[in-house]
């Protein structure tokens, strides 16, 4: 809330939620819940874009975080992280989430929805993946900064990236910055903050066991 318009965020830490730059940083409050109506709502104790991102066409440095002023009363699902990302790969099967619309004219926002899509490219160079090449689920206005995940061996569910713009409307190809690299450059407790999407299970961290 205070964007001037409705974004959602994506958690990857108790108190940092990550989100896209285009949205700003006035914010006001941060809402947890499965409705933008929801109870659950945290002031951030500080809020900052990326100072590199350059405009609508940037999607690659389209990332802001803020970070709490209190821990977020909903689990945390962890980013994909270094080496990790070596589980992506064009045509995986990936579950996106947002707050926004839910049709072409744009209505329907405010209900924290979920879907199951496909990965269409992903550069990690340029650090942007692609979703909806191919008609799948997709986002609409509201969803920017909305979480993309993606399902590890152990069944647990990891961010990738977060939605940045959308081309053709409404259920169009998504270019998604990659949250590993926005959490790299973000200070502080790790970065940034976002409801979770509906289905599914909560993360486990994966443990290792050491070898003797």
């Amino acid at each position: 809330q205070g964007f001037g318009g409705l974004c959602t965020g994506t958690l990857v830490h108790p108190r940092l939620v990550i989100y896209a730059a285009h949205c700003g940083s006035n914010t006001q409050a941060l809402v947890f819940g499965e409705s933008t109506n929801s109870a659950a709502k945290i002031a951030p104790e500080f809020c900052q874009t990326n100072p590199g991102y350059s405009g609508a066409s940037d999607q690659g440095d389209d990332w802001a975080f803020c970070v709490l002023a209190e821990e977020a009363p909903v689990p945390v699902t962890p980013p994909v992280y270094g080496c990790e990302q070596d589980i992506l790969f064009t045509g995986q099967e990936i579950a996106i989430a947002g707050f926004g619309a839910s049709t072409s004219s744009n209505t329907g926002s405010g209900t924290k929805r979920w879907a199951l899509t496909r990965l269409d490219g992903i550069s990690f160079n340029n650090n942007i993946a692609i979703t909806n090449g191919g008609g799948d689920a997709s986002v609409c206005s509201g969803d920017s900064g909305g979480p993309m995940f993606v399902r590890y061996p152990d069944n647990s569910w990891h961010a990738f990236g977060i939605a940045s713009t959308v081309t053709g409307g409404c259920g169009g190809t998504v270019a998604s910055r990659s949250c590993a690299q926005a959490r790299r450059r973000a200070a502080s407790p790790t970065a940034a903050c976002a409801p979770r999407h509906a289905a599914a299970p909560r993360p486990r961290r994966r443990r290792r066991r050491r070898r003797r």
